[in-house]
């Protein structure tokens, strides 16, 4: 009796997810302000350890319905932007130590659940997304990788039945042990705000 009742009970999940399936696909502008901290001696800029880029670039995610209020969610971003450092001068290395300019990519990949709730026009979400990034310099050819999660939501306002305009706030946090290897890993908590189109299938 009670495996009938079971099957029954997976029969009817499956069913609901099957029929509340959905692909959504969402690509836009993004914009990052990424943030390094450095230990004290250590500074990107003059006078102050804690240093924040303004890095655009784009952001792009696939949403897979399982449930009604319920989706998986694969999402990547890529920022750019230009930076003046004095990565490696210190107050110890004398005035000799000249600032370099250089082009800085952020890269992301993660992937997590995202809950939304449906009121008429308007879906409101929320995800936790966890995976990895890459963060790359044109001065130093090497690229580092590191964990990544994004913490964050947003609203989806419907423009026709198909297409939708997102508004999206995230946190994203990454562990990247910076240029040098004598410093030691910081975390870098940054904020992304992204917009653009979405497609529902």
């Amino acid at each position: 009796m009670y495996k009938i009742i079971a099957i029954m009970c997976g029969l009817l999940f499956f069913s609901t997810a099957a029929s509340a399936q959905r692909l959504n696909v969402f690509v836009g502008y993004s914009y990052s302000r990424f943030g390094l901290y450095l230990p004290q001696g250590f500074s990107l800029s003059a006078g102050s350890p804690a240093v924040r880029h303004s890095l655009n670039g784009w952001n792009g995610s696939l949403e897979i319905k399982v449930l009604p209020v319920l989706g998986i969610v694969a999402d990547s971003s890529g920022h750019y932007g230009n930076e003046t450092t004095d990565l490696g001068c210190s107050q110890y290395t004398g005035p000799s130590c000249m600032p370099m300019n250089q082009n800085v990519t952020v890269i992301t990949f993660t992937f997590g659940p995202q809950v939304s709730l449906r009121l008429g026009r308007i879906k409101p979400y929320a995800h936790a997304l966890f995976g990895g990034a890459r963060y790359r310099t044109s001065q130093f050819v090497t690229s580092q990788h590191s964990f990544a999660d994004v913490l964050g939501g947003g609203i989806d306002v419907s423009v026709i039945p198909r297409i939708a305009w997102r508004v999206q706030a995230d946190a994203l946090q990454t562990r990247f042990p910076l240029i040098s290897s004598f410093l030691k890993p910081n975390n870098q908590n940054s904020l992304r705000l992204s917009t653009g189109v979405v497609l529902r299938f």
